[in-house]
């Protein structure tokens, strides 16, 4: 348990490392959000104000860490360090995630600025009662972002790309977890596809919470932790596939 938490921590180093040399906080931090809060706010008048807030503040932290997820597979290669780190006692698996889910936390400001932004524009009240389901649908949102970068880094190993792909990546999120378009108004398939996306039942219990509905918030958790086991899953499969590859053909530092 503690070779766990040091691995934790030596991960968490990393991801402070990484942002530090990526001198990019200006952007990340404080113009990102306020732009992106306030065009979402013109554009979206006759919506609840709060939930204008939740969905920026997401799309915010999703659009920074899916970038970054890329990075982390980026940097273990060129350190050429990928191959052990496949090889390690530790669980890749839990090594990657540790290093999403500490850049997300890191991200994590950037909501109390969109939080900040929108009270400026629209002045909103929270209760607490709200404030108390919103602070458990940012930390499923957290927990659901770090998961899906994982996954997604995990089948980008053996390409160069990885930072186009994820780019590609970025705005059908935002679509199927129900951040632009209401899950409900999506054709069928692609509903089926949003539903196995934690994100989306994350945003829901956001909507609940804004909109009053009660006794929905419990399904939506349930769900969503549901989804994060089910792409866990997925992921560890991709991940031992990949591992079975490079004892094979040795080629995990030729990319």
């Amino acid at each position: 348990m503690q070779g766990v938490v040091q691995m934790f921590i030596l991960c968490v180093k990393k991801a402070w490392r990484n942002k530090q040399i990526s001198q990019n906080n200006l952007y990340e931090y404080w113009l990102s959000p306020c732009m992106t809060t306030i065009l979402f706010c013109l554009m979206n008048k006759n919506q609840d104000v709060r939930l204008i807030l939740a969905g920026v503040s997401v799309m915010i932290l999703w659009s920074v860490n899916i970038f970054e997820c890329a990075y982390i597979v980026i940097d273990e290669k060129v350190r050429g360090t990928l191959g052990y780190m496949l090889m390690s006692p530790f669980h890749t698996q839990f090594i990657l995630f540790s290093e999403a889910l500490s850049t997300v936390l890191f991200n994590v400001p950037v909501i109390l600025v969109a939080g900040i932004v929108t009270y400026c524009i629209c002045p909103y009240v929270l209760g607490w009662n709200m404030i108390v389901w919103f602070a458990a649908a940012y930390v499923l949102s957290i927990l659901s972002i770090a998961t899906i970068g994982v996954l997604i880094a995990s089948l980008l190993l053996f390409t160069r790309s990885a930072r186009g792909i994820m780019n590609i990546i970025e705005y059908p999120f935002f679509i199927l977890s129900g951040l632009l378009v209401p899950v409900e108004k999506l054709p069928g398939w692609i509903g089926w596809i949003s539903g196995l996306l934690p994100s989306t039942h994350a945003f829901d219990i956001f909507r609940a919470a804004v909109l009053g509905e009660k006794g929905g918030q419990m399904g939506s958790i349930a769900k969503c932790l549901l989804s994060m086991i089910l792409l866990q899953v997925i992921t560890g499969a991709v991940i031992a596939y990949t591992r079975r590859q490079v004892i094979v053909k040795g080629t995990m530092d030729v990319y």
